[in-house]
């Protein structure tokens, strides 16, 4: 069964809601523990502990991004994979995103797409190809990001990454712009785009601060969208989660 040996913990107060999401995840195999309240969830399951959470963003006691920050914040539980689930389209789930939240399901939601989604999110690491020649922050990037659970793959030129990229198809690019040998960044991303196996990896450009023809540049190439360096370590995880969690739903 899908769910053997995990263990999934949801919080949501909308006990038929509840009841039933809970019953689905167990005839999928998984081990279920729930609250209906906000209050306590984090210390409870940094004391059980939990594969995955569930967590409404709308709770009556306290908010799901409250805990969301809690369980990110704490070492023990910083891993945990957290799924927000939503009834209001007007919510910013962007909240969500910054404070570490992998996903953001809204209800009502097809119980067999969510066991999809919960299944990618417990197995699957999802790769992400770094592209930097300034080692300090290749290195940097590297080690936060395998901290938070992807597959990282770090480059310090530009050769062989269209080639690579085309092989094992990566769920991001972070590309710096200016490399110090050819093939530049630009040319790397118009490159991906150009190709029908890579076109639709999301590429995230690096580029010096105000930078604004780079910008345009990058645009013009296909990028999705860009950082300026010197970046801010949450700006950027924002922006990681924001275009993985698209991947993830497109899947």
């Amino acid at each position: 069964m899908p769910g053997k040996n995990k263990k999934i913990f949801i919080v949501e107060d909308n006990k038929p809601f509840l009841e039933t999401l809970s019953d689905f995840l167990v005839s999928k195999g998984y081990d279920v523990e729930s609250l209906a309240i906000g209050k306590g969830a984090a210390e409870k399951i940094k004391a059980t502990g939990a594969d995955l959470v569930m967590l409404d963003i709308v709770l009556p006691d306290t908010d799901g991004f409250q805990i969301c920050r809690d369980i990110k914040s704490d070492p023990v539980t910083a891993a945990v994979p957290i799924m927000l689930m939503t009834g209001n389209e007007t919510i910013d789930i962007d909240k969500g995103f910054a404070l570490g939240a992998d996903e953001c399901i809204y209800k009502p939601f097809n119980l067999e797409d969510v066991a999809l989604r919960i299944a990618r999110l417990l197995t699957r690491k999802q790769k992400i190809f770094i592209v930097d020649d300034d080692r300090k922050i290749g290195d940097m990037l590297t080690l936060m990001l395998t901290e938070q659970k992807y597959d990282v793959v770090v480059f310090y030129e530009g050769k062989g990454v269209v080639e690579t990229a085309k092989k094992e198809r990566p769920d991001l690019l972070l590309l710096d712009i200016n490399l110090g040998l050819p093939p530049g960044g630009i040319d790397i991303c118009g490159e991906l785009k150009a190709d029908a196996l890579t076109r639709t990896i999301p590429i995230i450009m690096f580029t010096a601060n105000d930078d604004v023809e780079s910008v345009e540049r990058s645009f013009a190439c296909g990028a999705d969208d860009y950082i300026f360096k010197p970046f801010k370590v949450p700006e950027l995880l924002l922006k990681v989660r924001k275009y993985l969690t698209y991947v993830k739903n497109t899947q």
